[in-house]
C-alpha cells in the first residue's frame, strides 16, 4: 500500500480529489489490511439514510456500545458505519487491537461522491476512544471520537 504523508501542504492535496483507484486504496482493503491476522470482535456495520434518521436505531446503539465496551477492556474490535448524504457518502471504521502486547486504536474515513469517485482513505491513530454517550449524532458519528487523534496518512500516490 502506498501512503502519503500529510505534512503541511500535502493535507490539502490529500483531502482533494484523486485517490489511486487501484484496489489497494479502497476503504475496504485499507481496513482489511489493518485487521488482517487479528481475532477481532465485529461490532457491526450500521448504515444511515440520506433522508433522515433510520426508523430502527438499535443497530447503531449496539455498534456504539460494543465499541465502547471493547475499547475500555482492550478487547480487539472493529466497527464500520456508513453515512449517506444527498451529495455522496462517508464510510467510517474504528479498529482497536493488540499488537505485540500494545493496545492501539485507529480510525479510517473515506468520502465518496455520487459519480462514484472517491477521496483518499484517511487514517488517524487515537490515544483513546471517546464516548459521547447519548449524543444527537448517533447516525453520523456513532457518538464516538478519536481522542487525541493523530493524522497518520492517506492512501494514494
Amino acid at each position: 500500500m502506498r501512503w502519503r504523508s500529510l505534512v503541511g501542504g500535502l493535507l490539502v492535496s490529500a483531502l482533494g480529489n484523486g485517490c489511486d483507484s487501484g484496489p489497494d486504496c479502497s476503504f475496504e482493503h485499507v481496513v482489511e489490511e489493518e485487521i488482517s491476522g487479528h481475532a477481532l470482535r465485529d461490532c457491526g456495520s450500521p448504515a444511515g439514510s440520506p433522508f433522515g434518521q433510520p426508523s430502527d436505531l438499535a443497530p447503531w446503539h449496539d455498534a456504539h456500545d460494543c465499541a465502547v465496551t471493547s475499547s475500555s477492556s482492550h478487547q480487539p474490535f472493529v466497527v464500520r458505519w456508513l453515512v449517506p448524504g444527498v451529495e455522496g457518502a462517508t464510510k467510517y471504521a474504528v479498529v482497536g487491537r493488540l499488537s505485540g502486547g500494545v493496545w492501539s486504536l485507529a480510525q479510517f474515513i473515506e468520502n465518496f461522491n455520487p459519480d462514484g469517485t472517491t477521496r483518499p482513505t484517511i487514517e488517524f491513530r487515537c490515544a483513546a476512544l471517546g464516548d459521547q454517550g447519548d449524543c444527537a449524532d448517533l447516525t453520523r458519528t456513532l457518538c464516538l471520537t478519536c481522542g487525541q487523534g493523530t493524522l497518520v496518512g492517506s492512501c494514494g500516490e
